[in-house]
């Protein structure tokens, strides 16, 4: 039979926040006394990646909106960071055309020459 632990706010079981660099990166530091599921204010989307002391785990969607994790009994420290593959990749993408258009116009003046002047 397991005993169950009655459900409390973050702040009343020993949670530190640590506002990151960027945006895209939750940092906490949390004391539990028993293993406990964290939910997060915050809106699941799937390239969210949490890891709960350097190691990764699994970020759940809780109550249909928000993220929630495991974190074993005793001192935690978690991290949920926003890795998006797919925006990274538009970024490399735009920056390749970028630069392309910038070396072809470069290329082009180059051809041109110089303006005569009368």
């Amino acid at each position: 039979m397991t005993a169950s632990v009655p459900a409390r706010p973050i702040s009343e079981v020993g949670a530190h926040f640590t506002p990151g660099r960027f945006l895209a990166l939750v940092a906490l530091i949390l004391f539990v006394l028993h293993p406990a599921l964290v939910v997060l204010a915050q809106t699941w989307y799937h390239p969210w990646r949490a890891c709960v002391n350097d190691q990764p785990t699994t970020l759940w969607r809780a109550n249909r909106a928000y993220q929630a994790l495991e974190v074993p009994a005793g001192s935690s420290r978690v991290r949920v960071v926003y890795e998006d593959r797919a925006f990274r990749l538009g970024v490399l993408l735009s920056m390749t055309g970028l630069l392309i258009c910038v070396a072809g116009l470069a290329v082009s003046r180059f051809r041109r020459g110089a303006p005569n002047e009368p």
